[in-house]
């Protein structure tokens, strides 16, 4: 008999330890347990880490496109679209970055309501179809419609079950499985780029990228045998009274100001590192170290911030990303970029993860509604995204020669996001304890 009943609503199966007789902890399973709010997550059994597996996958292929798209905007500049300037050509991956999180609310809901597979099946012909259209793009706005719009949209739409899904299944290890689910987005960035970097001289952009879409089509497929429906609580009557918690509302706008900063780096760090003078091959190689650093720091951190908290956890490393962007300024060859690279990336990639989970535990009841409360989140933090690249990228002074001076306010200007961003999380923990100073979870 199947462990999940993945078609019957509210039906799952679920994993709980009990003390045998003499002494010892045994796991036991019961069909069919309900899915109210007092029976999950579960944190045992196979069957979360099975979710974990597949969640890891649409990661790959959701948020993971997001880190790809730097290899794309570095060929557009040099390449496909020269007439156009950087910060123009970065507004396709930001709307890219937009949708990806706009879409979540909407996704969330009908992820409340058990909406699990059909999901999964329209973000994939979404991206893979917005990926085959790219491929045969050859002017500016076919790319923004396609991979910025289509892609954008398939991406939105597998991206927030990455983190439901682990937020329905787990608790006590909830930040660990989401940083394991997560650390797929920087998979992507490491191999996708690559990949891309090795088939676009070959076989050519339009076989390159139409290649990628055949293997978000094929993994995509393996994960959805992976997945199973845990329906939560269905959405309330008016969704926006979650608007009146304010420590939730506050992490949604610590979240929005992050988002501003936080992707900068992932879309200039290759025409960075080519205007100041690191060859061709070495400069592609940054977005690649960037992302591997990303993998990393979404993975090491997720039993700290367990431990610890979600916004303890952020706000140091909040303020150590403020450095390193302001460090950009100074880079000057190739140790340096490599260095500020890998420190920007392992910090940026635990923020990154930490968010709507940290969001989710300031909120008054955090198992509750978790696909409208992510939706929300998703969706004002996208703005961020929307906005915060082509700013920071219009304070690049293109007539410049020198390219430290050249690329300074894109750097500064990031590193005032963040500072925005870490004044709001103290103000969280005083909402939460009293005083930002206090020592206290949260």
């Amino acid at each position: 008999m199947s462990p999940v009943a993945p078609d019957t609503p509210g039906k799952v199966a679920t994993s709980s330890i009990s003390p045998s007789e003499n002494g010892n902890t045994v796991h036991e399973s019961h069909q069919g347990a309900s899915t109210d709010g007092n029976s999950w997550p579960v944190d045992h059994g196979w069957l979360p880490w099975l979710q974990v597996i597949g969640g890891w996958i649409l990661a790959v292929n959701g948020w993971g496109l997001t880190n790809t798209y730097g290899h794309f905007q570095t060929y557009y500049v040099h390449h496909l679209l020269p007439s156009y300037s950087a910060s123009s050509i970065s507004w396709i991956g930001s709307l890219q970055l937009f949708l990806t999180m706009a879409f979540c609310l909407p996704v969330g809901i009908l992820y409340d309501h058990g909406h699990l597979y059909s999901l999964v099946i329209a973000g994939t012909l979404l991206e893979v179809l917005g990926l085959v259209g790219t491929s045969f793009s050859t002017n500016y706005w076919q790319v923004l419609v396609f991979q910025g719009i289509m892609c954008g949209s398939g991406c939105g739409i597998v991206a927030i079950l990455t983190s439901a899904s682990v937020a329905r299944w787990f608790e006590k290890r909830r930040l660990w499985a989401a940083g394991i689910v997560i650390s797929g987005t920087s998979f992507a960035g490491m191999v996708y780029p690559l990949m891309l970097k090795s088939l676009f001289p070959k076989i050519g952009f339009a076989w390159g990228t139409r290649t990628l879409a055949l293997i978000i089509l094929c993994s995509n497929a393996i994960s959805l045998t992976m997945l199973r429906k845990r329906p939560g609580n269905a959405l309330g009557k008016n969704m926006l009274e979650h608007l009146k918690d304010l420590p939730y509302v506050f992490m949604i706008l610590s979240w929005l100001l992050t988002m501003m900063a936080a992707y900068v780096p992932f879309f200039y760090i290759q025409d960075y590192a080519l205007n100041i003078g690191i060859d061709q091959n070495m400069a592609y190689t940054t977005l690649v170290v960037m992302n591997a650093a990303n993998f990393v720091g979404r993975f090491a951190l997720g039993k700290l911030a367990d431990r610890y908290g979600g916004v303890n956890t952020l706000v140091p490393l909040n303020i150590s990303l403020i450095a390193i962007l302001l460090a950009f300024r100074a880079v000057s060859g190739l140790a340096g970029m490599l260095t500020v690279t890998i420190l920007f990336g392992f910090a940026s990639g635990a923020i990154i993860s930490f968010q709507a989970f940290a969001m989710l535990g300031v909120s008054k009841d955090p198992k509750s509604q978790v696909g409208a409360k992510m939706g929300i989140g998703y969706v004002c933090a996208a703005f961020g995204g929307l906005l915060g690249n082509p700013l920071s990228g219009a304070l690049e002074k293109v007539g410049q020669v020198n390219a430290q001076q050249r690329f300074q306010g894109v750097w500064f200007c990031s590193a005032g996001f963040m500072l925005a961003s870490t004044i709001v999380l103290m103000a969280v923990r005083k909402m939460k304890l009293g005083t930002p100073w206090k020592k206290g979870k949260v």
